[in-house]
């Protein structure tokens, strides 16, 4: 009979009876689904006496000789979230805009999942053999599947759970807003030339005026309805990022004659979600801090 892997504790009350019902079973089904149906019979019988233990994963998975059927099982894991580690000595969350939508997008969902911090100034060896590009964030799925985009792992998260849907039509418009605003805030942050200091206040303002006038146009509490989505997971860090950044490093209020982005802004504090998965003001202070 296929072997399957159990808690040692309930290994041998399982393989009696599991052993039975392949005799049983022996001359009514054919070779080659006798594999899969006593695969299935011990996992119902399995849950149905309410064992704790969990199957253990053969890496050959089950094989039976006779009619060539193969079943290879896969141990599930709780999923777990690669971030940046805080560089302002904390050792704590880290002020990754793309982690910090990864880990809200698993929030809004109610995904169980373990976090990790990874030192990006000091990059572990065995996070580059997970990931050699040694980028984050990473997630490990369930069944040791690597996701290394945060679009992707927002896309992930969407297809469970159980929280409201992510993704909607239309984010793409409000996506290439949040990103005109980075985009802008991150080439004034970047700067070192004076000269260029007020042109690029000026594209910064307008990037900002540009979401300002879309989130009048919705009248909604959040950029695609009442409820946040996959493009609020993008922007929501990304405005953070502006709000403390900016004054601190040049004296600019990135919200400035845009109410409307304040108040959106303030919505995204009000999540549980949002607030779950920030990080303090140092935190973002010193990730920028390298540029000055």
């Amino acid at each position: 009979m296929a072997v399957l892997g159990w808690e040692a504790s309930h290994f041998r009350s399982l393989s009696e009876e599991v052993a039975t019902r392949e005799a049983d079973t022996e001359s009514a089904v054919p070779n080659r689904m006798r594999a899969p149906l006593l695969l299935l019979a011990a996992s119902l019988l399995h849950e149905a006496r309410g064992f704790s233990g969990t199957p253990v994963l053969r890496s050959a998975g089950l094989k039976r000789a006779r009619g060539g059927a193969t079943i290879t099982t896969q141990r599930m894991t709780t999923p777990t979230l690669y971030v940046k580690q805080a560089q302002d000595g904390s050792a704590g969350l880290g002020d990754c805009p793309f982690s910090h939508k990864a880990h809200m997008a698993l929030k809004l969902r109610k995904i169980p999942f373990t976090c990790e911090y990874i030192n990006l100034q000091d990059k572990p060896s065995w996070y580059l053999e997970l990931n050699e590009k040694g980028s984050v964030p990473t997630l490990k799925g369930e069944q040791g599947t690597l996701i290394t985009d945060s679009d992707d792992i927002v896309s992930w998260c969407d297809g469970r759970g159980e929280g409201a849907t992510l993704l909607f039509d239309g984010q793409e418009e409000a996506g290439g807003l949040a990103v005109a605003v980075w985009k802008a805030f991150a080439t004034i942050m970047k700067n070192k030339d004076e000269a260029e200091e007020k042109a690029l206040e000026a594209n910064l303002r307008k990037a900002v005026g540009d979401l300002d006038s879309y989130i009048s146009s919705r009248n909604t509490r959040f950029l695609l309805g009442d409820s946040p989505s996959a493009v609020d997971c993008k922007a929501g860090p990304f405005l953070l990022h502006s709000s403390v950044a900016l004054p601190h490093y040049k004296g600019i209020d990135p919200f400035q004659g845009s109410p409307a982005v304040k108040g959106y802004f303030a919505n995204l504090q009000e999540l549980e979600a949002f607030r779950e998965t920030s990080y303090g003001d140092s935190v973002i202070i010193a990730g920028w801090k390298k540029f000055f």
